[in-house]
């Protein structure tokens, strides 16, 4: 492994445990079209009715205590001028763990090797880089004006990334406001779903809209999407747009700046888009997955490695 692929490599590792970092792939069904916005929204409820379905969803959502599996994580970068992937992509294996105290841990590595080790505390992310004998740390508070998605969860990054990776709607959104809820039928021959438009905060809120997709049968979580204001529309402020705010929504899905998929509970595409297009392409799959079992964890540091506090 090059120094170039191990810097590439530690810095996602980073993103991915600190923002899921999300960019890529458009998701489309198998005759080609995309799978989304591109139906008329269905019952389109502003009633209690959706405050009501929200709160059974989340009480749905049970986080496992402990959880562990092998990974592997492919990723290429999206060009701002195509919006496909360009170039060549990189797969990078090793162990997720979550830990009974909450640490959240990980390995990554190429080619066989282990090349870092990372864990994320309540407030700061831990990077182990083996090849250069160094741990990075990172202030969670600092990576929140590059990912303004974090501060959905303010304070509280780790147990929202560690929802994200399993698949688990996080606790931040699950206080949020919704302001819509669509029942779309089921295509291609999966699941009746609900859509529900959440405002993670009252009134103006810079975070944007919140899109997350649930199968009606288990409440599920299929997809989430994260819509930037300037995205929904740009002259209009999100709570005062009323009735146009589902059909908006519908329409700007493509553009998401943010757009976590879960077709089945060993696999994610994970998606994160600029605004002018660029992004990065994520398909992460777990094997081996236990959960509620036994997980041991080290945070333990060799004597000799270098602590470099990141700005």
């Amino acid at each position: 492994m090059d120094g170039v692929s191990v810097r590439r490599a530690g810095y996602l590792l980073a993103v991915i445990l600190v923002a899921c970092v999300a960019t890529g792939c458009r998701h489309h069904d198998r005759d080609g079209k995309k799978d989304h916005g591109a139906h008329e929204p269905v019952d389109v409820c502003h009633t209690a009715e959706g405050d009501s379905l929200w709160r059974e969803v989340g009480a749905a959502q049970i986080p496992p205590s402990t959880f562990s599996a092998a990974y592997q994580l492919t990723f290429s970068n999206v060009a701002a001028d195509k919006g496909e992937s360009g170039g060549k992509g990189m797969r990078v294996s090793g162990q997720l763990r979550r830990s009974a105290d909450s640490v959240l841990w990980m390995t990554a590595g190429m080619f066989g090797m282990e090349a870092f080790r990372a864990w994320m505390k309540r407030d700061s992310l831990w990077v182990m880089n083996k090849m250069e004998g160094a741990v990075d740390v990172y202030a969670l508070s600092a990576w929140r004006a590059q990912w303004p998605f974090l501060t959905l969860a303010e304070r509280t990054e780790q147990p929202f990334v560690t929802a994200v990776l399993l698949g688990v709607i996080p606790e931040a959104l699950l206080q949020a406001e919704v302001v819509y809820m669509e029942r779309r039928p089921a295509a291609g021959g999966g699941a009746e779903v609900l859509r529900f438009g959440l405002l993670p905060a009252a009134g103006l809120n810079p975070a944007g809209l919140v899109v997350c997709d649930v199968a009606v049968a288990d409440f599920r979580l299929l997809d989430l999407y994260w819509l930037t204001p300037e995205t929904l529309s740009p002259m209009q402020l999100l709570p005062v747009m009323g009735a146009a705010l589902p059909a908006a929504a519908a329409a700007a899905l493509d553009k998401a700046a943010l757009r976590l998929s879960y077709p089945t509970a060993d696999s994610r595409q994970l998606t994160w888009r600029q605004a002018d297009g660029s992004g990065v392409n994520i398909q992460l799959t777990y094997s081996k997955r236990k959960v509620n079992e036994p997980v041991e964890v080290s945070t333990d540091l060799p004597k000799k490695y270098k602590v470099r506090y990141v700005e």
